[in-house]
């Protein structure tokens, strides 16, 4: 072979390293605390490339992929992302990323605990899911749970339907022991693998939808949760109601839990306003004297309370979606503007029973 042709050979195309360059760049992420996030970038350049992501100029552990996942969003995650891709024939750097964490204060937690029983004393829950997109949900009914609880009258073998409408969806006897990591990922205590306990992950379209507890056994009390497991930001819980019955000196508690920032929280315990209701046959069995007080899960003093609603709530009801009272009616109703965290509502009657429809609401 003659020189020419060996140096051309040396300079062909074939022998040629190309260095990185990014093609799709990363975008900007606003997640809501406790969801998943993700960033990517797509590369070309002579193979091999390597990846490096960095956080505002560190490196994140294991973020050597063209992806970066981010699993359970928490406030130390915010800052700035970029991603250095390298070859052999150099390096290239991301354009900048920000994740800025979505601060709307929302409900991702909702509960209710209460006796239920069977027929007219089941334990029935409606939640509304507003937004766009679907959302996964995790939703329990816990008996034998609560003996953990110092509870001693349980429901011994809760099952859980769930329907849209007039439609049965969903149902569930025992929970299936792969939930476990679901449970961990939101906070719940972990069931047995062996537990009576019944649990449903369901991912769900905006719109209402009710829960029925079913008990096959005595009266006894139960707890149905409801926790937001996907957290994106299209949809949110908005609010959850509750049709019992309160017996004298019983009380049904509704829990939450707020993320974000401050927001507001507005609990009605509907008596007297359900036999104002246009149904046949009407609701004359009504709790004639709601009561309802607010604490926080640690417990203590009362945030607020109240016996007889304020008029003044009147326009609240109307922005938050929920049904007007009659001006002095004995139903009861509070408004509470709380930070993040959890809080308890407590739902009694002042003297007799009778039917109530406890209702909880995030109230712009």
């Amino acid at each position: 072979m003659s020189i020419a042709v060996f140096l051309l050979a040396l300079a062909s195309p074939c022998s040629a390293q190309t260095s990185p360059s990014i093609i799709s760049q990363p975008t900007n992420r606003t997640p809501v605390i406790g969801s998943d996030v993700t960033f990517s970038v797509t590369a070309s350049g002579t193979n091999p490339l390597s990846y490096q992501w960095r956080r505002n100029g560190v490196n994140v552990s294991g973020g050597t992929a063209a992806t970066l996942v981010i699993a359970n969003v928490q406030s130390g995650h915010a800052g700035t992302y970029t991603c250095v891709v390298t070859n052999v024939a150099g390096s290239v750097t991301s354009n900048p990323a920000t994740l800025t964490l979505n601060t709307t204060p929302r409900l991702v937690n909702v509960s209710i605990r209460a006796l239920a029983g069977g027929g007219e004393d089941t334990l029935i829950v409606g939640f509304w899911i507003a937004g766009t997109g679907a959302k996964t949900l995790l939703i329990r009914g816990l008996g034998p749970e609560l003996l953990k609880r110092n509870v001693t009258n349980v429901v011994a073998d809760p099952q859980l339907t769930l329907y849209s409408g007039s439609t049965a969806i969903f149902s569930n006897d025992n929970a299936d022991p792969t939930l476990a990591a679901d449970f961990e990922r939101v906070g719940a205590t972990v069931l047995d693998a062996d537990a009576k306990d019944a649990a449903l992950k369901v991912t769900l379209q905006p719109g209402g939808y009710t829960v029925h507890l079913i008990n096959p056994g005595p009266v006894a009390e139960a707890l149905v949760e409801l926790f937001d497991l996907s957290r994106d930001s299209g949809t949110r819980f908005v609010n959850l109601s509750s049709r019992l019955r309160i017996n004298p000196g019983e009380t049904a508690i509704l829990g939450s839990i707020l993320i974000g920032s401050t927001g507001s929280v507005l609990a009605r315990n509907n008596g007297p306003a359900l036999g104002e209701l246009p149904i046949d046959p009407p609701i004359l069995n009504f709790l004639p004297d709601p009561f309802l007080r607010v604490f926080p899960f640690s417990g203590g003093t009362p945030i607020d309370e109240n016996d007889d609603w304020d008029i003044s709530l009147e326009p609240r009801f109307a922005a938050a979606g929920a049904s007007a009272w009659t001006a002095g009616s004995k139903d009861a109703a509070v408004r509470v503007t709380v930070a993040p965290g959890g809080y308890t509502f407590h739902a009694t009657g002042t003297g007799a029973g009778g039917v109530a429809l406890i209702e909880l609401f995030a109230s712009p």
